[in-house]
């Protein structure tokens, strides 16, 4: 008589991984599904986020606050929008006013003012004259739009996104689009919907190594983001001067500040607070 064996117990789990997203994927006029988010983080991990699933993925996947909840957090929802071509900056601008603007709108506005020919955007002032302009009509009529070149990695920042503000903040994209080194040669712009303080953070450490992460949403990724501040503003501060046109053809180059990426017009030490939202 033959006996059959058990089968052998289900593979464990995969990991959770990083995701890379084509800058070429998706419409720039359609918001990114987040898909199930909350699928992809095991149980037991960062119990505390369970109602929002796109903040639970972001924590998950950065190692933030795995067990015990945060200090302080704060998440502002926001749909993910994906760039086409080097949109990244119009992109952010339509998820900070919740696809009530488009991109194709934000773009065709750039355009006509003279900031950008095939949608870059290299100077922080002229992306805040266009968030200041385009907002109002699309259903923010209280938002309040300021050029910033205090620190980023500060204090006063934390407070601002425990408040509810947003930011706009060009820096360094690595391969896997999180804040890098580059002296700007792969400058992208993101859209800060949040913060997060771990519990062991004391009081006045919000901005340190071991405290604050942004969580922020950009053109490339269907998904929220968390990134240390300090990190975020070392990139910000960085950038010194863009890399080349790629595929422009007829179109000619970036339209470029006077004084380049590092003048006063240019990106390098600056960024966009949004209010009133």
């Amino acid at each position: 008589m033959c006996t059959v064996p058990p089968p052998p117990p289900p593979p464990p789990p995969p990991p959770l991984a990083r995701e890379r997203a084509s800058p070429g994927r998706g419409s720039p006029g359609r918001a990114a599904s987040p898909g199930r988010a909350a699928d992809a983080v095991p149980d037991g991990v960062c119990e505390w986020a369970r109602g929002e699933p796109e903040l639970r993925l972001a924590c998950a996947r950065a190692q933030l606050c795995p067990q015990a909840a945060p200090r302080r957090v704060r998440y502002s929802r926001a749909p993910g929008v994906l760039q086409r071509g080097p949109t990244c900056g119009l992109a952010a601008l339509a998820m900070l006013a919740r696809l009530q603007l488009s991109p194709d709108a934000a773009l065709a506005a750039a355009q006509a003012r003279g900031y950008s020919r095939r949608g870059e955007m290299f100077s922080c002032r002229d992306m805040a004259a266009l968030a200041a302009e385009l907002l109002p009509a699309a259903g923010l009529p209280h938002a309040r739009v300021q050029l910033e070149t205090a620190p980023l990695y500060s204090e006063e920042t934390v407070d601002r996104l425990l408040a509810g503000a947003m930011m706009l903040v060009p820096y360094d994209s690595d391969h896997d689009h999180r804040p890098a080194l580059l002296g700007g040669r792969r400058a992208h712009w993101a859209l800060l919907v949040g913060v997060v303080t771990p519990a062991g953070a004391g009081p006045g450490e919000g901005a340190g190594d071991a405290g604050a992460h942004v969580l922020a949403r950009h053109g490339k990724s269907r998904h929220v983001a968390a990134w240390r501040l300090r990190a975020l503003a070392d990139s910000n501060a960085n950038l010194a001067a863009a890399g080349p046109a790629r595929g422009a053809g007829d179109a000619g180059g970036w339209v470029l500040p006077p004084g380049g990426l590092a003048g006063p017009a240019g990106l390098a030490g600056r960024y966009i607070v949004v209010e009133g939202l």
